[in-house]
């Protein structure tokens, strides 16, 4: 569990730095989608030979280097998701099975981060690296449950050694200094591999009033070190408010009629 810890930390300094300065403000580009709207991508349609693919796509990653301690070394993004086999994230093929289509997403490490005495490149050092979409929760949302659905599968062969792996939603809040306010989380180093492990998984998280102004992040994550395996494959994306049951829609609509009915009386008066 000790990404867990690395993600806040991580976060508390990138938005400092977005918010302190315009310089570094030109430097880190956003994604962010103003109220939470459902998504669903089987990343067919995608050009998997265009570079800017998934950031088109309203994905964006994010790095941390932290020491062989996890003390913090230094923060990298938001930066707009890249579509090459080196760098967070890429379109992939290959290992899809009856239900993937052809294409689906694959989330690795940074292995290009950072040298020549830091990232991968020393050895020691541990990279956290995520692909994410990021959403600004208003009033609209408060009261709903958002699920966020995915298959999931391995690559043949891979042994992940100390490396983890998942998907995540989690909120933070930008008036609190940056501080997570909830955190989902699901291990994807379990899975089968290749075209025969896909699984459908899902998480989801309720969103209540008191998350209006912040910040909801959904997507993937890693945590390796010395170039440590990490990579898993992702597709079949639906991300979307749970419908309320049929009984709780009948509860909502009695409270609207007595709502209503009591106007009504005290107009009559």
């Amino acid at each position: 569990m000790a990404k867990l810890s690395l993600f806040h930390l991580s976060y508390v300094l990138q938005r400092f730095a977005q918010y302190s300065a315009i310089a570094v403000l030109a430097t880190m580009p956003l994604n962010s989608i103003a109220a939470i709207n459902s998504y669903s991508q089987n990343f067919e349609t995608l050009n998997a030979s265009d570079p800017s693919a998934l950031a088109n796509d309203g994905w964006s990653v994010a790095g941390t280097v932290f020491d062989q301690n996890n003390q913090f070394k230094f923060f990298y993004g938001l930066f707009f998701a890249p579509n090459n086999n080196a760098q967070f994230s890429a379109l992939a093929s290959g290992a899809a099975g009856a239900s993937q289509g052809s294409q689906y997403l694959s989330v690795l490490s940074d292995y290009q981060c950072c040298g020549p005495f830091d990232g991968h490149t020393n050895g020691v050092d541990i990279v956290e690296s995520s692909v994410l979409r990021e959403y600004v929760i208003d009033a609209s949302d408060a009261g709903k449950t958002f699920r966020f659905s995915y298959d999931a599968s391995t690559p043949n062969g891979i042994n992940y050694g100390g490396s983890t792996a998942g998907a995540y939603m989690r909120t933070i809040d930008p008036s609190n200094g940056f501080i997570e306010t909830n955190l989902v989380y699901r291990e994807s180093t379990d899975l089968g591999q290749g075209a025969g492990g896909w699984e459908t998984r899902f998480i989801q998280l309720t969103v209540d009033a008191s998350l209006v102004g912040q910040l909801l992040h959904v997507g993937f994550n890693n945590v390796s070190s010395n170039y440590g395996a990490t990579e898993v494959y992702y597709d079949n994306i639906e991300f979307a408010a749970v419908p309320l049951p049929g009984g709780a829609w009948l509860f909502v609509s009695a409270i609207a009629a007595l709502a209503q009915s009591s106007l009504r009386r005290k107009q009559a008066r």
